[in-house]
Formats: structure tokens, C-alpha cells, sequence
């Protein structure tokens, strides 16, 4: 690998994990409190909802991902003409793939 492709990386790596996160957090406190308050047959339909909450915001992370993959790029500081913008963007699209996954 080249710098400009390790550097794609880079751009790559922290927009995935500053997206994530702003997914992450809010379903990790909306699915503790879902679970933790619930009893019995309630916490099986708790959880069944927690998960499915999960893979939902992680197929619309991969289509976030997906769709605006050069926008999120060049917000991240790689603009159109930077060699690190294609790579960036290639890197994001693949790596979204595994969102569902990573989410849940």
C-alpha cells in the first residue's frame, strides 16, 4: 500500500467510527433501558426489538455509507481532486458492508 491509499484508510476509519458512534449511542441507551425495565415474556419481546432496532440502524448505516460515501469523504477533508478521495470512498463503501453486523 502507498501513502495515498494509507491515508484513505485513515479518512475511512474515523468517519466510520464517528457515524457509528452517533448511531451507537443512542441505541445503546434507548435498548439498556427497553431490556433492563422488563420482566418475564416482556424481556423476550424487549430483546427480539432491541436486535431488530440493531440491524435496522445498521442497514441504514450501510446505505449512509453507500450513498454519500464521496460527500463523507470530503467532509472528512479529502475533496474531490485529493488523491486520498476515491480510496477514502472505496474503503467506506466495502467496510460498510459489515455495519449490520457491527451494529447488532
Amino acid at each position: 500500500l502507498g501513502a495515498a491509499e494509507l491515508g484513505a484508510a485513515g479518512i475511512g476509519i474515523a468517519a466510520t467510527y464517528s457515524i457509528a458512534k452517533l448511531f451507537g449511542d443512542p441505541l445503546t441507551k434507548t435498548s439498556t433501558s427497553l431490556v433492563a425495565g422488563a420482566e418475564g415474556d416482556a424481556l423476550l419481546s424487549s430483546v427480539i426489538a432491541a436486535l431488530a432496532l440493531a440491524l435496522f440502524l445498521g442497514l441504514v448505516q450501510t446505505a449512509v455509507f453507500t450513498a454519500f460515501a464521496p460527500k463523507i469523504v470530503a467532509g472528512f477533508g479529502a475533496s474531490a481532486g485529493s488523491p486520498l478521495a476515491a480510496p477514502a470512498a472505496a474503503y467506506l463503501r466495502l467496510r460498510s458492508i459489515g455495519a449490520p453486523a457491527v451494529t447488532l
